[in-house]
Order: structure tokens, then C-alpha cells, then sequence
């Protein structure tokens, strides 16, 4: 007779069959504890509004100088501008808590006002205070736009220091890394050098064509966070899967004295 598969942790054999489904509670919290392992207490999530380019160039937040802003662990300052930005678009920054990587958003929307032919651009520091954190630097950037109509031009330049920020003011010439989006397309993200907590960025919009619009652009900066870097990924997997052991174990043997009284 062909016998049934057994399992046994040294206390009692049981058919697999048989066994005992961990109570749903105790899943639960198992999740509960291994997702608090996972990600520490790194997540955060925050939005500002700041407003026109001329509020985010003549105001501030907290206790800051004159143009500089702060959202938790970013500090983003004001640099230059060009064109006719005339107020009607909105200037917001944003954060994302993400279990693996700390993303910051510079978005400005509200551009659908603007019509072609323009130019406009935008210039300004970003700084990661380490108030979230010690040790978190700049893991690699991302540019976005929401885009309508012939021949719409985007450029995210990204320089290494506030010399080659002024020095190199044409749409493309960033000495970390240029991003260029024609008619919405999306370049792939662009990854930063080692240890980098500055980054000193320009954004060039440019509508040569009759009839182009574009409604907002975004330059996304995703960090290295050392609590949850993703090669520890697999550590924090381990310690779910472990404490998901844990239980299974305790419930076989209370389930093991309920058997042998």
C-alpha cells in the first residue's frame, strides 16, 4: 500500500494533509511585524505647493533664505529663470514613500496657458539635508511631461556644481546628464555618480510650433536609503519568511500538547 507523505518537526508526526492552518490572526501579524522589518521607519510622504516661479524665487518655508524651500529631508533652491513665465503655473514638490527607494518630485503644472512659439526655463538646487537620515545620497533621476500638439521640446540638464550651472546655460548641456523629450517621449532614467547629496538642475521648455501645448514637466530623484537598500532586500525577505516560521512552529506545538493530553 503506497503510504501517505508525512512531516515532522521532532514533537509529533501529522499528516500533511491534516495539518493545521496557522490562524488567520497570526498571519496577520506576522505580515504586520516582517513589514515593519521591510522598511523601518524610512517611508515618508509629503507635498508642498509653492506656487508661481516668482513665489518659489522670492519666498520660503520654515526658517530658510529667500528662495530656498524644504520638504522632510530635500532642501530645493530657487537659481534662475528665463522667458515669460507669466504666474499661471504652479510649482509643487513631492515626496514618495516607496519600500525600497526614497523618490522627490519637482513638478510644475498648470502650463496649459502657455502656447507656441516660447521658450522657458528654470534653474534650481536640490539638497539632501540628512535630516530623514544619515548616509542617503542620489541614486539616479527621471524626467516627465504631459504633452499635446506638434514639435514640444523638453530638456532636464543636470550639473555637478554651481560653476557648471552657470557656465553651460544651452538646452542639452549638463555635466551629469541631459534628458531630451520631444513630443512626450520618456528618456530612460539617468543614474548618478557615487555620494552625491547636491545636484544643480535646469529645465528648458521649448514649443517652435504653431499649435504645440504642454501641461506640466516633472524631474523625479529617487535616493540610496542604507536601511532598506534594495541588496538587503533579500535580508528583509529572510526575516519575513523567519518570523512566518516562528509562528508556524509555536502553532504545531501547542497543536502537539493538545494532542499528547
Amino acid at each position: 500500500m503506497k503510504t501517505s507523505p508525512f512531516s515532522t518537526d521532532g514533537i509529533v508526526a501529522t499528516p500533511v494533509w491534516r495539518k493545521r492552518r496557522l490562524p488567520k490572526t497570526r498571519f496577520l501579524a506576522g505580515v504586520a511585524v516582517a513589514f515593519t522589518l521591510l522598511v523601518g521607519g524610512s517611508a515618508q510622504a509629503g507635498y508642498l505647493n509653492i506656487g508661481t516661479v516668482s513665489t518659489f524665487a522670492g519666498s520660503s518655508n520654515l526658517s530658510n533664505p529667500t528662495g530656498t524651500w524644504t520638504l522632510e529631508d530635500k532642501d530645493w533652491t530657487y537659481l534662475s529663470d528665463s522667458g515669460n513665465w507669466t504666474g499661471i503655473e504652479r510649482v509643487q514638490l513631492l515626496t514618495n514613500a516607496n519600500p525600497l527607494i526614497y523618490s522627490n518630485q519637482f513638478l510644475i503644472d498648470n502650463l496649459s496657458g502657455y502656447s507656441s512659439p516660447i521658450t522657458l526655463q528654470i534653474g534650481y538646487k536640490t539638497h539632501i539635508n540628512g535630516s530623514a537620515g544619515p548616509d542617503w545620497t542620489f541614486l539616479d533621476a527621471r524626467m516627465g511631461q504631459d504633452t499635446s500638439g506638434p514639435t514640444v521640446e523638453v530638456w532636464q540638464d543636470i550639473y555637478g556644481s554651481l560653476t557648471a550651472f552657470n557656465a553651460n546655460t544651452t538646452p542639452g548641456s549638463g555635466t551629469l546628464m541631459s534628458h531630451y523629450s520631444v513630443n512626450g517621449s520618456l528618456p530612460p532614467a539617468g543614474v548618478f555618480p557615487s555620494g552625491l547629496i547636491d545636484i544643480w538642475v535646469r529645465n528648458s521648455i521649448v514649443l517652435s510650433a504653431p499649435g504645440g501645448q504642454i501641461s506640466s514637466v516633472s524631474d523625479t530623484f529617487r535616493q540610496i536609503v542604507p536601511e532598506i537598500d534594495p541588496t538587503s532586500f533579500g535580508s528583509a525577505l529572510s526575516l519575513l519568511f523567519g518570523a512566518f516560521g516562528v509562528l508556524e512552529r509555536r502553532a504545531r506545538r501547542r497543536l502537539a500538547v493538545s494532542v499528547v493530553a
